[in-house]
């Protein structure tokens, strides 16, 4: 079974404490969103795991075969083209350039970019069509995980609902796993098998919600429902400061 395992991780910057002692594990075919408020270490602990950051208090183990990171900001090189962006994992692993520039096309109309899209440069490209290049970026590798550091944070209601639905589709036909950090419960309410709560000072994880509805079943009503009740916890409540709940 291919396995993302961190433990007892902890992180510093200086004299201040970022994470302390964290655990999590993540396999084939699972979503697992890191929820907290700003400043809790998600994106740190996300670096981590990539491999980004060095790690200095812990143990940090993968055997999965290739994974792939994408940023909150889309991060595209502006001297290239979508179609060149798109390519960059699969140039520098040396793939024949026909090969290269069938699959970088297929995956960028995947993606809901036009043909015409694909030559145009970053600059000339919406907000939107700039993230869904970043995505097809990252999948144009067929990674078995991926990092997923709030990719979606900027965008409309509409349109993020259009990539959860690429994100959810290309991944549960390849099995993959997806680690994922947001601020938004209803987006893991929506995305995740697993959400794993964090607080802050120290950053650490407090609570683990797991949701039994199978990813791919979950409607509006079920995601407005389930991120209510979970909103109503004391641990969320505590974790983002917010009032306590009131009793009816």
């Amino acid at each position: 079974m291919k396995l993302l395992n961190v433990e007892q991780v902890s992180h510093s910057f200086g004299i201040t404490e970022v994470l302390k002692k964290v655990n999590l594990k993540i396999k084939s075919g699972q979503v697992v969103a890191l929820v907290g408020p700003s400043g809790c270490g998600k994106t740190t602990l996300l670096h981590l795991c990539a491999g980004l950051l060095n790690l200095t208090s812990g143990h940090i183990s993968s055997n999965f075969e290739s994974t792939a990171f994408m940023f909150q900001e889309p991060r595209l090189l502006p001297w290239k083209n979508a179609i060149d962006n798109i390519a960059l994992g699969l140039k520098a692993r040396k793939v024949a350039k026909k090969k290269i520039k069938l699959i970088s096309t297929e995956i960028g109309l995947t993606m809901g970019l036009a043909t015409d899209d694909l030559e145009k440069f970053p600059h000339e490209l919406s907000g939107g069509m700039q993230q869904r290049v970043a995505l097809a970026r990252a999948l144009v590798l067929q990674p078995d995980l991926l990092l997923l550091d709030e990719p979606f944070s900027a965008l409309d209601i509409g349109l993020k609902t259009e990539l959860y639905g690429l994100l959810i589709e290309q991944f549960i036909q390849r099995n993959a796993a997806v680690l994922m950090i947001t601020h938004d419960l209803m987006e893991a309410v929506r995305l995740s098998d697993c959400i794993l709560l964090m607080a802050s000072n120290p950053g650490r994880i407090v609570k683990e919600f797991f949701l039994d509805k199978s990813i791919s079943e979950r409607d509006d009503s079920w995601v407005y429902q389930t991120t209510a009740e979970l909103i109503q916890t004391k641990e969320v409540r505590n974790s983002f400061e917010l009032t306590p709940a009131i009793s009816t």
